[in-house]
């Protein structure tokens, strides 16, 4: 088995462990072996990432949505998932509490570099706390036709508000798009509260 091939093989492993497991030590070689083969880590790897936060807030109760900011050397700086039901708040959104990590992590609210991953299209709320923190690479998941603000309702990113974002969506698009109805479904069996 030629080199190459062998960091590919291990990278395709490692990725899938990363999606099962919450293991710094695994997401680490991932990293290594992203720089031993010289490519930019890819966006499958993120996502499965925020996936594995969406689902802990939907066994959490919360609607399944996560995120993770990756800054401009790959390293992940910021994670959050949805927390409204628990902190009772409407802006306990993942992309809020991300971001929030993220400028903790880098010691600024400036976000120029860093791209954002989340498994659903972000609202109006998120698409402007994204433009203020000039993250300059956004990739979503699945669409949203109810809030969805990089073009299902509105792209707040086509307006001119002085910095320009990145957006590509359809990342892990089937796994994204699975998470919400098997979680309405399952809050509408329990005779649960069902508001997006």
């Amino acid at each position: 088995m030629s080199r190459w091939k062998y960091i590919q093989t291990c990278r395709s492993i490692l990725w899938k462990y990363c999606i099962y497991l919450k293991n710094a030590t695994v997401e680490f070689l991932y990293h290594f072996l992203d720089g031993v083969s010289g490519l930019v880590m890819n966006h499958e790897f993120y996502m499965s990432i925020a996936l594995e936060l969406a689902h802990d807030a939907g066994n959490d109760g919360e609607t399944p949505v996560g995120c993770v900011v990756v800054g401009a050397d790959g390293a992940i700086i910021g994670r959050g998932r949805n927390r409204r039901e628990r902190q009772k708040r409407a802006t306990a959104h993942a992309e809020i509490e991300a971001l929030g990590q993220a400028s903790e992590t880098l010691g600024d609210w400036r976000l120029a570099g860093c791209s954002l991953y989340v498994t659903l299209e972000p609202c109006p709320m998120c698409a402007g706390a994204i433009i203020m923190s000039r993250i300059s690479k956004v990739f979503y998941g699945a669409r949203d036709g109810l809030t969805g603000s990089c073009g299902s309702i509105i792209n707040l990113f086509m307006e001119p508000y002085g910095c320009r974002t990145h957006i590509t969506g359809g990342i892990l698009e089937e796994e994204c798009s699975a998470l919400l109805p098997e979680f309405f479904k399952e809050l509408r069996d329990m005779g649960g509260h069902v508001d997006g």
